[in-house]
């Protein structure tokens, strides 16, 4: 054989076999690439629980259930107790027999949950759940989570930012936005913005990416407006002293039937409240029926059966947001402040 055809079939074989090794090669790294499990995410809202059954199987396979339920009814931050130091046992009593006016008793406010719940999932099998949820208090809001995994392993990091809305007129004002930043997050709170109420009503919204495992998780409740991110700042006092702060400021006795019936409306008790509520209030505008019914028990100076017909109104008037039945709940501790200060605005003077 020359030399010539030795090199040929030399360098066939080895093109042949270089050809084998990298097919067994790709072929290796296919069934690898095959055998390395997927990891998926996702986010829902605990109200779409049901809707997601191998996480309800992995909460009541770990007995984790007792742990997101307490969550759920126990945050890290406790609501404050709704005090009603403006009126007395007896005075209540009163307001209730000669107005109809019936007031809650102090309680602590329910919790209003808007929780969400983050999926880290490996192939078919859950590694975890994470809760987050946003909560508004009379001092500002607060951000707290719940881990729900076996074991006690802190979240990776949360970034991500708050912003916070003042209700002006009929639309929501950016006022502010602080940024998030948390490493090594265990359950419970993990952040917390202080700031004062300086509107009628303000609510929070936040902007998070949570990183766990290397999975990252979007949560955020943007055009999300509820009890449980939202604040109201309403008041009672003569209307001249009444700031409207982005609200109106209701008479629950009408302007114009006060001025007919001789009396200074600038002087007169008012509520300040949100702008649609306002414009559901029964008094307002041009509803002529009525405020000619209010002229008249003005004029016969009927003042108690005035102001009870003034509260049986706001009780079928509709509030605006649909989270109240009527007006009349809503603002009904304004509502009694305003009474009594409708008292000594009219006098003793009563037929």
């Amino acid at each position: 054989m020359s030399f010539k055809k030795f090199m040929s079939l030399t360098l066939l074989t080895l093109l042949l076999l270089s050809s084998v090794f990298t097919n067994s090669l790709f072929a290796s790294e296919e069934v690898v690439a095959e055998q390395k499990p997927k990891s998926s995410s996702e986010v829902f809202r605990i109200e779409e629980l049901d809707e997601h059954p191998d996480v309800v199987e992995f909460l009541e396979k770990n007995h984790l259930y007792d742990e997101l339920q307490e969550f759920v009814d126990n945050p890290d931050v406790q609501p404050l107790e709704k005090s009603d130091t403006n009126f007395s046992a007896e005075e209540k009593k009163r307001l209730e027999e000669k107005y109809g006016l019936v007031m809650s008793e102090p309680t602590t406010e329910p919790i209003q949950n808007d929780i969400q719940i983050g999926v880290i999932r490996n192939a078919d099998d859950i590694d975890g759940l994470i809760a987050i949820r946003l909560l508004a208090y009379d001092w500002g809001c607060n951000l707290e989570l719940v881990h729900l995994q076996l074991g006690v392993d802190p979240v990776d990091s949360i970034i991500g930012t708050v912003t916070k809305y003042n209700k002006d007129g009929r639309s929501w004002d950016w006022v502010d936005s602080k940024p998030v930043k948390e490493t090594n997050v265990k359950s419970g709170s993990f952040y917390g913005w202080r700031t004062r109420i300086s509107a009628v009503a303000d609510y929070f919204e936040f902007d998070l990416t949570v990183t766990d495992e290397g999975n990252s998780l979007p949560y955020t409740n943007k055009g999300i407006i509820n009890a449980s991110n939202e604040r109201y700042n309403f008041n009672t006092d003569i209307y001249k002293e009444l700031s409207s702060l982005g609200g109106h400021r209701h008479h629950l006795v009408s302007k114009k039937a006060l001025e007919v019936a001789g009396f200074d409306p600038n002087y007169a008790p008012a509520i300040r409240m949100i702008v649609e509520d306002h414009y559901n209030t029964p008094n307002y505008g041009g509803n002529t029926k009525f405020r000619q019914k209010e002229i008249e028990l003005l004029k016969k100076q009927k003042y108690s059966e005035l102001i009870e017909f003034e509260l049986e109104a706001l009780a079928n008037s509709e509030d605006s947001e649909e989270r109240f039945d009527n007006l009349y709940f809503k603002y009904e501790e304004e509502l009694g402040e305003a009474v009594l200060m409708y008292e000594d605005y009219f006098g003793s003077n009563e037929n």
